[in-house]
C-alpha cells in the first residue's frame, strides 16, 4: 500500500478536482502516513477540496506538510479538518495568512490532539495577529504535548509577543525540546535576554533558534551565563546542562568560545556536563556550606570526585589535588574535629 503522497510545485493535478477524486483513497488506505504538498498554488476551491478529503482521511495519517505558493490564502478550513485527525504527530502550514481565527482553530486542534506533536507555522502576511498568537501559546502550554515549535513571520512582532513566546520555556515538565523563532527586527538582543531568563528553570529544551537582523554578538552574553555560571561551584552545578543547539541572528554570527564549549559539554548527560564544567572553570571546592552535615557529606564528596575521574580525561591531576584540598578543608574546619580545652 502507498504510505506517502507528494504533490510537487505547480502540479497540473491541482488545477482539477484531484483531492475530491482522491478522497476514497485517503479514507480507505490504512497505510497512508504522510501527505506533502510542496509550493503548489492553493486557491479557495482547492483548499476546500483538500479540507474535505482530510476530514475523512484514515487515522493512519501521522504527518501533513503544506507549503502554499499563494500566501494570501487562509488556512482555516485545513486546520478545522485537521482537528478530525487527533493522531497527527507533525503539522506544517507554511505561507498562509494567519489571522486570529486561524490561531484559535490551531488552539482547538491542539486541545483535541492526543500525540506528542511537531508544529511549524510560517506566516508571510503583515496582518500577523498577536492576540491570536497569545491564544495559541496558551494552548501549547495547556496541552503540554508539543515537542517542536517553529514560528516565522516577515513582520515585526512586539515585545509582548516575544515575552509570551518565552513562557513556552518556563512550563514545569514541558515536552518542548526544540523552539525556532524569526524574524526579530526590534531590539533582538533584549529578546535574547528574555529567553535566557526563561530557560533558567528549563531542563528539557535541547535546541533554540532566534533569528533576526537586529541580533548582534551581544546576544550571546546572557546565554553564556545561563549555560555556565562560573561565579561559584554551586552556580556552575545549577547552570543549564540540557541545551545543545543555539542559533542567534544569522549563521554568520559565531558563538563565543565559552558558549560553544558549554553546548559541547551539554551533548553529554546532565551529570557529566556539570562535572566537565566544574572541572574546567574551578580549582577549589568551598566545603564550608557542608559543615552542618559533619562527616555524613564527606563520602558523598569523595564519590563525586571518583565519578568525575571516571567520566573525564585529562583532569586526573586536577581531580586529585581538588580531592585532597577538599578533605583537608573539611577535616580542618569541621566542628566534629574541634578539640575540647
Amino acid at each position: 500500500m502507498i504510505k506517502e503522497v507528494v504533490f510537487w510545485p505547480y502540479s497540473e493535478l491541482l488545477r482539477g478536482k484531484v483531492f475530491q477524486l482522491l478522497a476514497p483513497f485517503f479514507k480507505n488506505n490504512d497505510s497512508l502516513s504522510k501527505i506533502h504538498i510542496w509550493e503548489c498554488e492553493l486557491n479557495a476551491d482547492i483548499i476546500s477540496q483538500l479540507s474535505s478529503s482530510l476530514r475523512v482521511c484514515n487515522k493512519s495519517l501521522k504527518q501533513i506538510n503544506i507549503e502554499n505558493a499563494a500566501p494570501n490564502q487562509v488556512a482555516l478550513d485545513i486546520i478545522t479538518a485537521l482537528s478530525m485527525q487527533p493522531q497527527l504527530k507533525e503539522v506544517e502550514l507554511s505561507f498562509f495568512n494567519f489571522r486570529r481565527i486561524e490561531f484559535t482553530a490551531l488552539a482547538a486542534f491542539l486541545t483535541h490532539n492526543a500525540s506528542e506533536l511537531q508544529l511549524l507555522i510560517t506566516d508571510v502576511d503583515d496582518d500577523f495577529d498577536e492576540e491570536g498568537l497569545h491564544e495559541l501559546v496558551h494552548a501549547i502550554i495547556s496541552s503540554n504535548r508539543v515537542q517542536n515549535v517553529t514560528i516565522r513571520t516577515n513582520q515585526s512582532t512586539t515585545i509582548d509577543s516575544w515575552n509570551t513566546l518565552s513562557t513556552l520555556l518556563s512550563v514545569p515538565d514541558s515536552k518542548l525540546t526544540n523552539l525556532s523563532l524569526s524574524e526579530v527586527r526590534v531590539d533582538g538582543n533584549a529578546r535574547s535576554q528574555v529567553f535566557a531568563n526563561a530557560l533558567a528553570s528549563n531542563s528539557t529544551l535541547k535546541s533554540l533558534s532566534i533569528r533576526g537582523d537586529s541580533i548582534t554578538r551581544e546576544a550571546w552574553v546572557p546565554f553564556a551565563k545561563l549555560l555556565c555560571d562560573t561565579s561559584s561551584v554551586n552556580k556552575t552545578y545549577l547552570s543549564n546542562h540540557t541545551l545543545e543547539g543555539l542559533t542567534l541572528g544569522s549563521k554568520r554570527l559565531v558563538p563565543t568560545t565559552n558558549v560553544a564549549t558549554s553546548l559541547r559539554y551539554n551533548a553529554l548527560s546532565s551529570s557529566q556536563a556539570a562535572i566537565a564544567k566544574i572541572l574546567r572553570y574551578h580549582s577549589h571546592f568551598d566545603v564550608q556550606p557542608f559543615f552542618e552535615w559533619e562527616l555524613k557529606v564527606l563520602p558523598i564528596m569523595l564519590e563525586w570526585f571518583a565519578k568525575a575521574a571516571d567520566c573525564t580525561n585529562g583532569y586526573e591531576e586536577k581531580i586529585g589535588r581538588m580531592t585532597l584540598d577538599a578533605m583537608y578543608d573539611f577535616i580542618k574546619h569541621s566542628p566534629c574535629f574541634a578539640l575540647s580545652p
